[in-house]
């Protein structure tokens, strides 16, 4: 083919190739362009916003709707007050209203709240939002349906049952007695209550409150003994036309009330109610607004009437003990809620933390009592031997670990005394924020995760001092020497608050690993410290300072530098510091540098101590990379 031939095929396969990318690009902005049309939907609430239960529902159905990735969803709220304003001339007004403030939105579908709501937009839907579909909740048994885009999630207001639990509780009860208002929902109420009391006449004496103002409610209900069952139901007006949020009235009657109360409404438990046949109102939120996006996206299962699944027997423990009431009489599978554990049921792991933190601490400074008297009896039998062999050294080793942490007793006490006080502080700040009437759990959860930490921070104390305090067996790993240097500064913190030494870490970045024994080389770095520190101590106690520093030498070895501004070491010490039993302390054994020289030859590494010019002392030890290690050996 020639040059030109292939030239203009090279440009019909670009060109198609460009058609075919912009095709799939308008493609893919028209398929954008229909997954991004805003749907819209409306939530109507029955009555005024006072009701915390439906905002609860309602809360939750809008949360479930904006979760919603794709397509965006707006969501409208309107409150129809049909507790508050009632009859046919307010329903065609707020329709009225309704209509001309959605005439120019386009609503996909409409939620609608308790009967109230369901039957007002079924009779308004063609002038609110004709083609919405209707999903409704918090109904029980919705009139038959004469559209196949009306569809809800049923609740089962079940007051059959919950009188079933007030009957197992207290089976020698001889009276009911019904609080409800006079609203037109209240006396929907009503007549389910006589429906199923009136088959009951001759075992109960029944009284409905509902021809009462709510003060001569609560003078009733104050009135009675155990031996009455009170039914709550709904007052949203007594016999004086005032207003009212039921569950507010409800707490005030479980506060006055001298017998049990209970309710189908789940809002009513926690107040005072014992319980009751309910469901959540969250999850009758959760499952309405999955309903609706199943409705939204048109999928063919949307439009059938769902059952709540969360409906349960619920009772209060707290009011079963209030009342005295019989825990074994509930119904099989009953949820009891607010159930006070014991302080050992709740908190039983943390107390037995603490207490294993105690114990082990009581354990140590015992067990450095003890080595102490081993070293003092060992003392005589030390100095008439150099103890050249190896096991002999690391006895010394081990004996003169024991005789540094002995010295820093008081500093290890008080290393696991500030976890354990922060503990037992946590725990109290816990109980008392759960002993709230309205419990504040992330409050106590931060208090339980203090708890944890301070248990963890104890713990490491101990294992860092029972490394120290066990016998050497020759352990080697590679070791980052700057965790070396972090773990002895950890153990020796509180000593140089206590003598009051200001102290600077000064950390290389990218060291190489050693090869050696963690503990030995820890033995080594805390030495050094503890010498600093007693170097120090003739200084004025604003100028005591100590700085340990890690750095990488120009011939590839890892040094760790100790530095004090002490007084120095005298010239004719210094051809001595390393021999055993040589000593500057009034208590001193003499085999510290002796060891660490020792321990740092057989890692391949060398100990140095000298007087700076300006004043104090350095003292630092060098160890090969563990890579230059194990060539030479």
């Amino acid at each position: 083919m020639c040059v030109r031939g292939r030239f203009t095929l090279v440009k019909v396969v670009a060109s198609v190739l460009v058609i075919a990318a912009s095709l799939g690009i308008a493609a893919r902005a028209e398929t954008a362009g229909v997954e991004q049309v805003p749907r819209r939907v409306l939530i109507l609430f029955p009555f005024d916003q006072r009701l915390p239960s439906v905002n609860i529902v309602g809360e939750a159905v809008t949360k479930q709707l904006r979760q919603s990735s794709s397509p965006k969803i707006g969501v409208f709220s309107d409150y129809l007050d049909l507790s508050r304003f009632e009859g046919e001339t307010y329903r065609n007004q707020i329709a009225a209203f309704l209509a001309q403030k959605y005439r120019t939105t386009q609503l996909d579908v409409v939620v609608a709240l308790g009967p109230p709501a369901l039957d007002f937009i079924r009779d308004f839907r063609e002038q609110i939002g004709p083609g919405a579909k209707i999903v409704f909740g918090l109904v029980s048994n919705p009139a038959p349906n004469s559209s196949s885009d009306i569809v809800g999630i049923r609740s089962e207001f079940d007051l059959g049952k919950t009188l079933k639990l007030a009957q197992l509780l207290q089976p020698d009860a001889r009276r009911i007695v019904v609080v409800n208002g006079v609203s037109d929902f209240d006396k929907t109420w009503e007549t389910k209550a006589r429906e199923l009391l009136a088959p009951l006449a001759g075992r109960y004496e029944t009284t409905y409150l509902s021809g009462m103002t709510v003060d001569d409610m609560l003078k009733t209900v104050s009135d009675l003994n155990e031996d009455a069952i009170i039914l709550l139901l709904t007052v949203y007006r007594d016999t004086t036309g005032r207003s009212f949020v039921p569950v507010e009235v409800a707490q005030q009657i479980v506060e006055a009330a001298g017998a049990p109360s209970y309710s189908p409404y789940d809002s009513a438990i926690g107040l005072g109610a014992v319980g009751g046949y309910t469901e959540t109102f969250e999850a009758v939120g959760a499952s309405l607004g999955k309903l609706a996006l199943d409705v939204l996206a048109g999928k063919p299962d949307a439009l059938e009437d769902r059952l709540n699944e969360t409906l349960s027997y619920r009772v209060d423990a707290r009011q079963l003990k209030r009342w005295n009431l019989v825990g074994s009489n509930l119904p099989p599978g009953t949820i009891v809620l607010y159930d006070e554990k014991t302080v050992w049921e709740e908190y039983g792991y943390f107390i037995a933390a603490a207490a294993a933190v105690i114990v082990l601490q009581s354990v140590l400074l015992g067990a450095l009592y003890i080595q102490g008297a081993r070293r003092r009896r060992t003392e005589a039998a030390l100095k008439e031997s150099e103890l050249q062999s190896e096991t002999q050294r690391r006895e010394i080793a081990h004996m003169s670990r024991v005789l540094i942490l002995g010295e820093l007793t008081g500093a290890i006490a008080h290393e696991l005394n500030q976890p354990l006080t922060a503990i037992l502080a946590n725990a109290e700040a816990a109980l008392m924020l759960l002993d709230r009437k309205a419990p504040d759990i992330e409050e106590a959860i931060a208090a339980l995760s203090d708890i944890v930490e301070n248990d963890n921070r104890a713990s490491k104390v101990i294992q860092r001092l029972r490394g120290l305090l066990k016998k050497d067996e020759g352990r080697w790993e590679l070791i980052d020497v700057n965790d070396v240097v972090r773990s002895t500064q950890a153990l020796v913190h509180s000593e140089l608050v206590n003598r009051a030494i200001s102290t600077k870490v000064e950390l290389a970045d990218e060291i190489s690993p050693v090869s050696g024994d963690p503990i030995q080389l820890q033995q080594v770095t805390l030495n050094l410290v503890m010498n600093a520190m007693d170097a120090v101590a003739s200084v004025d106690p604003a100028r005591r300072e100590i700085i340990v520093s890690t750095r990488v030498a120009a011939n590839g070895s890892v040094e760790v530098a100790v530095s004090d501004n002490g007084s120095g070491i005298p010239p004719s010490d210094q051809s001595r510091l390393f021999q055993p039993f040589f000593t500057t302390k009034a208590h001193g054994l003499g085999l510290g540098l002796s060891i660490c020289s020792k321990i740092l030859s057989s890692h391949g590494g060398k100990l140095s101590l000298v007087s700076k010019e300006e004043g104090g002392a350095l003292a630092s030890f060098s160890l090969p990379p563990a890579a230059v290690l194990a060539a030479a050996q």
